[in-house]
């Protein structure tokens, strides 16, 4: 069995990214408030010289895209085209609560990218615009706090529709 690029790339640089990301807003992380136990050792993070910021580039503008799983949940997403046909497409899914727009501050700082490359960031299930599905009464909407566990599952299939819906010639 062989695992699309695009998954792989997702799996293994979304931990990486995720550890120094403030993309859910301005709230700061445990980790950056002040420790309440005083310390006299000098921390590294002190005493290492100051990285400058990546500059960074607009990004291109971002094209919003509809897709359909196979169990009939509409998906929302947007897609920044950075590279030509054929390139990557790096896919972003967001945390529990989230939605597609805290990948924003990130995908801003991808742009230039050192090799050529397309993000497409969704909103799974019950999130953001992800809120139509096959079979639900109308003007009833999914919401992310009343999904089941086997609803939470289905966002494999979130997955699996934007991997699809990626461009054609995306190498995934």
């Amino acid at each position: 069995m062989t695992i699309p690029r695009i998954a792989i790339t997702a799996a293994l640089c979304a931990p990486a990214l995720l550890s120094g990301c403030k993309c859910g807003g301005d709230a700061p992380l445990a980790s950056d408030a002040a420790s309440p136990v005083a310390s006299s050792a000098p921390s590294a993070a002190a005493s290492a010289p100051a990285r400058p910021p990546r500059p960074t580039h607009p990004a291109p503008k971002a094209e919003d895209k509809e897709f359909t799983t196979s169990d009939g949940v509409k998906i929302a997403g947007s897609y920044w085209a950075g590279g030509p046909p054929g390139a990557p497409t790096v896919l972003l899914a967001h945390r529990l609560a989230g939605s597609r727009a805290e990948w924003i501050p990130l995908v801003e700082r991808l742009f230039p990218p050192k090799a050529p490359m397309n993000v497409l960031a969704i909103d799974l299930r019950g999130h953001g615009a992800s809120v139509q599905g096959k079979g639900l009464p109308k003007g009833k909407k999914l919401a992310w706090h009343e999904l089941q566990p086997k609803d939470l599952a289905g966002t494999v299939k979130d997955v699996e529709a934007a991997m699809k819906a990626a461009p054609p010639g995306s190498d995934h």
